[in-house]
């Protein structure tokens, strides 16, 4: 039937872009952030407004200097999944990286608002805080909670926007995909846990 074949259509594509996201989280694990990118970039034509895949392509091209277009997609992500705080520390980092260190700051405040514990937040608001102190900006009272029992918080001098790109030091696919109440009416795509972030 019709039906039965636009099921599997559907479902072919999404297999697709799946593989397409596994492919481009090894590249980016092995360093290949353009590999990465390519790969990221074709699985959004097949998933369009997919929040993980624009955060994943927004850290690669980052990563390749591409600091305009990681801004693109990390609001992007932010737009597809406004309530996702990894989507904000991705924009966060792109405005950084552009020398937007006020706006960098408030989008890790929103972030940080949404998660206050995030460690990828918490130690790039830091590193932030600082810059922006030596460059005389107003500062948001955003107050921190202690970091959760058994975690260590990165010193701020050793996080950069790049690692907030990457997840913080962790592997891009080790991250969790947006919360559920982050997606739109229509289903984004996002999955559990290990398919990319």
């Amino acid at each position: 039937s019709a039906a039965a074949s636009s099921t599997a259509a559907a479902e072919s594509v999404a297999e697709d872009a799946d593989s397409l996201r596994e492919a481009g989280g090894a590249a980016f694990r092995r360093g290949d952030a353009a590999a990465a990118e390519q790969l990221w970039g074709k699985a959004l034509q097949l998933s369009p407004g997919d929040a993980t895949l624009l955060s994943n392509r927004s850290a690669a091209r980052l990563a390749t200097g591409d600091a305009r277009g990681a801004l693109d997609d990390a609001l992007a992500a932010v737009a597809s999944a406004p309530a996702w705080p990894k989507a904000r520390g991705r924009h966060a980092a792109a405005l950084s990286a552009l020398g937007r260190t006020e706006g960098a700051l408030e989008a890790c405040a929103a972030g940080l608002r949404l998660d206050p514990s995030a460690p990828y937040l918490r130690s790039e608001f830091a590193r932030l805080k600082q810059r922006a102190r030596a460059e005389g900006l107003p500062l948001p009272d955003v107050p921190l909670p202690p970091p959760p029992p058994g975690a260590a918080a990165a010193p701020a001098a050793a996080t950069s926007g790049a690692a907030v790109a990457a997840g913080g030091g962790k592997a891009v696919t080790e991250s969790t995909s947006p919360p559920a109440a982050a997606t739109c009416a229509a289903d984004q795509g996002f999955g559990g846990g290990g398919r990319g972030g």
